[in-house]
């Protein structure tokens, strides 16, 4: 009798930790992505900032993986002439490697209020940014995660829907992006539940093209928060122009 109850003790225990063991998914790995705001200066204009930026960033081992300038189009409260530098890198302690940049004409930068996101690929389309150019459209929304919800819960999420809508649509050579932010403030956002999604087209003209099909044909959508959502909520996405600054994979 004893032994029984043991066994069916054992058992019960097991079951209890399944599910633990089933939602504790392992992450696909991630690159680190460091996010800056900069300025252009008094008298220069942005393209300028880029082309400076491509003669100057230098190019060397422990130089970062790629680097854009963002210019915003679309969005909220963006300062004039502000654009966003952001950087790919490995993970932190490539970042951390010791180096000097080359002091700039054309623009400066908040350095001391970098934010860093570790970032993911979502969707099917994993490597169409950029494709055969180096500048190209750029939308992001924020959203807050729900509280308690895990980071992998978060991804399979995202995952699954952008994947099921770039399979719904034909002109689709968008690559999408999720990142979570581990470094640096957001206003009124506690626990580290700040998500960025983000859609990269292949070209300007690429992402032009599933716009047009996603928001101005006769496709029908559901407005305003899924209700299997794992977010609070979620901002409208913003568009920027992005150019590739350094990529020494592009000769940049």
């Amino acid at each position: 009798m004893f032994n029984s109850f043991l066994k069916l003790t054992s058992i019960c225990f097991a079951l209890l930790l399944l599910p633990i063991s089933i939602m504790a998914q392992e992450l696909p790995s991630s690159s680190l992505y460091v996010v800056t705001s900069c300025y252009v200066n008094e008298g220069s204009s942005f393209l300028d900032a880029v082309e400076e930026a491509r003669a100057t960033i230098p190019n060397d081992d422990n130089a970062a993986n790629m680097m854009f300038f963002r210019q915003p189009i679309a969005g909220t409260n963006f300062e004039k002439n502000q654009f966003f530098r952001v950087v790919s890198w490995n993970n932190l302690q490539h970042w951390a490697q010791p180096r000097s940049l080359p002091a700039t004409q054309e623009y400066s930068c908040d350095n001391h209020n970098r934010t860093f996101h570790t970032t993911r690929v979502v969707g099917t389309n994993g490597n169409t940014a950029y494709t055969d150019t180096d500048v190209a459209f750029v939308s992001a929304r924020q959203c807050m995660a729900k509280d308690g919800v895990s980071l992998s819960e978060v991804y399979d999420w995202v995952d699954t829907r952008i994947s099921r809508g770039q399979a719904s649509r034909q002109n689709d050579n968008t690559m999408v992006q999720m990142s979570h932010k581990i470094l640096g403030a957001s206003p009124n956002v506690a626990s580290g539940r700040m998500i960025t999604i983000r859609r990269i087209g292949d070209s300007r003209q690429g992402y032009a093209r599933f716009f047009d099909e996603q928001f101005m044909g006769t496709r029908d959508r559901t407005l305003g928060a899924l209700p299997d959502a794992p977010f609070e909520f979620c901002t409208d996405a913003n568009l920027t122009e992005s150019y590739i600054v350094h990529s020494p994979g592009r000769g940049i």
